[in-house]
């Protein structure tokens, strides 16, 4: 399933940086460019025996595409004396390979090194032709740099430029720790350095200088157990961002996707104007980026540059405004804001309290702030199978004493919510068949992201949860496979009527089976009578030939005797 923050991360991709140069005419290479011709069938076998290789995920539509083309070929030339090797795969026409690797901007560029087809890097840096030369001479660096001495890790910490990252446990991880660092390491340094400590992972960050000139070095420590990193290895990777990221981070296209990844709660400070980001304010946001690290992640967000965020809330354009969104449960607090007419008539800008932010804060991590409740406009009519819900109506027509509810949470925008619409409306369809379920079960949609449901959290699209009838009933969240089959028996399992699922799919199964069965033999009985009547129409024509030669025959001997007379 697709997470809410899936929205937030294409959001993010597409800040590529691709430039706006004269439009080449095609997006392909051409046959004297230095630069392999993917697909399908030879791209495992292509990529997996080079040392290095740079691909490029593209479309033949796509301008950006287009004018990409030809900085790759030239970087590609450059790079080959290298044993770097570059090559181009058309999405459009081999999807599952791009589907494969999440592709979902074009062009976008991955970088695969020894033969490793399975942890592709992503592409961070510029795309003119010297940035694609010297991102690629970058990346192609030891990731993990393995120390014996204490003495030997201080002075990459004095060093590095980075934080650093220490692995000080030995064995396991090994293999997952290296290819975390071939995907991070230009913006962390990657260390192993077994030695006896209570830590797993030890992170150094240089805060700058104490008072005698030395490197103020802080070092965080993550005590969980090594198996919690090797069951996910993205327990890791949140882990060094989010101890990475500035306390008060600067919010764009290109870092949203960063902390969107993380699923933690992230505060906006947003401003439309020079005067709203002064000394006084930026001091203020680090200080409580620091004190709700790991909870919260403090932002500014420039609207002028980057306005996503506003449509993301669904709050009114009041700058500057603050406001927190929990991404997990999609769930949206703001500082109160004016009626539009009274903002439109103000005569000076609105001034934030910081007071009332830091209080917004402080009650948001204790559970006490309330949530915003959004809603759309009811529909004017229900005439499908389908109940359609918006924020306003769903909790009275879910808490439904007599009828057990089956709701699916979707987002407009999630394709998988796109592909189970048809089975849940199927399965609706099905069970509206049965009158006597009429009082006893109903089937209804909600899209979960334009519509604040504070009752139930929706923490991925889609989400379909059974509301059990009676009182004090608990919801009943769907884990089952994406099928009529599987909605079906669900609602037989959690219902409190037991509604007859199974049954009544079984019999829908036989039916649809009878009516194939049915056009099949009506299609076989065709086909026979089509091949009985050309058989018959073929014997008529051999029998006519036949009757007619027959009949020329007899005309030559009729003339034959009578010219033999003669």
């Amino acid at each position: 399933m697709v997470s809410i923050n899936s929205l937030l991360l294409v959001a993010g991709l597409s800040g590529n940086v691709f430039g706006a140069a004269a439009v080449a005419r095609d997006a392909k290479a051409s046959s004297s460019d230095k630069i392999e011709q993917l697909n399908a069938t030879n791209f495992d076998q292509i990529v997996g025996s080079k040392r290095f290789f740079v691909a490029e995920f593209y479309a033949p539509w796509c301008l950006h595409s287009k004018n990409i083309k030809e900085r790759l070929a030239a970087a590609a030339d450059r790079l080959l004396p290298r044993d770097i090797v570059f090559g181009q795969i058309d999405c459009t026409e081999n999807k599952e390979v791009c589907d494969k690797y999440e592709i979902d901007a074009y062009p976008t560029l991955k970088i695969f090194k020894d033969s490793n087809l399975t942890h592709p890097i992503a592409w961070e840096g510029s795309t003119n032709v010297d940035g694609l030369v010297a991102y690629a001479l970058r990346k192609d660096t030891v990731p993990v740099t393995v120390v014996d001495s204490e003495s030997v890790l201080q002075d990459i910490l004095r060093n590095s430029g980075k934080p650093v990252v220490v692995k000080n446990a030995n064995g396991k991880f090994d293999e997952q720790f290296e290819n975390i660092a071939k995907q991070r390491m230009d913006s962390i340094t990657f260390v192993s350095f077994p030695r006896e400590k209570d830590a797993t992972f030890s992170l150094y960050i240089n805060k700058g200088k104490n008072a005698n000139g030395s490197p103020d070095i802080k070092e965080i420590s993550n005590l969980e157990n090594l198996e919690y990193f090797i069951n996910d290895e993205q327990n890791f990777v949140k882990w060094i961002t989010q101890e990475t990221l500035p306390a008060f981070g600067n919010l764009t296209a290109s870092t949203h996707s960063v902390y969107a990844s993380l699923s933690v709660p992230i505060a906006y400070y947003m401003y439309n104007r020079d005067e709203d980001a002064t000394d006084d304010i930026i001091p203020f946001m680090k200080e409580l980026g620091e004190t709700y690290r790991g909870k919260v992640n403090i932002v500014g967000v420039d609207v002028r540059q980057y306005s996503k965020p506003i449509e993301t809330l669904g709050v009114l354009p009041q700058y500057p405004l603050f406001a927190i969104h929990d991404v997990r449960k999609n769930r949206r607090y703001v500082l109160p804001q004016l009626a539009e007419e009274e903002f439109k008539n103000l005569e000076e800008p609105v001034k934030l309290s910081q007071i009332h932010m830091k209080q917004l804060l402080e009650n948001f991590t204790k559970g006490e702030a309330k949530p915003m409740e959004r809603s759309e406009e009811v529909p004017a009519k229900q005439d499908s199978d389908v109940y359609h819900l918006v924020g306003s109506t769903h909790d009275k027509f879910v808490f439904d004493e007599k009828r057990d509810i089956l709701v699916r949470y979707y987002a407009p925008w999630c394709n998988i919510s796109a592909k189970i619409e048809p089975l849940f409306n199927r399965a609706a369809q099905i069970f509206n068949e049965d009158a006597s379920l009429k009082d006893k079960l109903a089937l209804a949609d909600i899209n979960a992201f334009d519509n604040d449901v504070l009752s139930v959290d929706i923490e991925q699209f889609p989400t379909l949860v059974l509301f059990p009838a009676g009182n004090n009933t608990k919801p009943v969240f769907f884990e089952g496979g994406k099928s009529i089959e599987s909605i079906m028996a669900f609602v037989e399992n959690s219902s409190t009527h037991k509604i007859p699922g199974k049954q009544m799919f079984a019999a829908y199964r036989q039916r649809v089976l009878d009516e194939q069965n049915k056009k099949e033999s009506a299609e076989k009985a065709k086909k026979a009578s089509e091949e009985q009547a050309k058989k018959t129409s073929e014997e008529q024509a051999k029998k006519t030939s036949e009757e007619q030669a027959k009949k020329n025959d007899q005309q030559q001997q009729q003339q034959q005797a009578v010219h033999d007379e003669l």
